[in-house]
């Protein structure tokens, strides 16, 4: 992570229920943009419309 970033937030990028292939993360120079605590429900989200996208130019 840059010196820059103070925080981030990952999500694994698969295709059907077991290939991964990839990691979605998404930083922030804000210190607490990203907590342990927060709800990964966009993250999930936006990793769905990724693997949707990533899945059919695959295919």
């Amino acid at each position: 992570m840059s010196k820059h970033l103070k925080s981030e937030g990952c999500i694994k990028l698969k295709i059907g229920n077991e290939k991964i292939i990839g990691i979605l993360a998404i930083a922030s120079k804000e210190k607490e943009k990203f907590t342990a605590q927060q709800g990964v429900e966009l993250l999930k989200f936006m990793g769905n419309v990724f693997e949707r996208r990533i899945s059919h130019w695959l295919n």
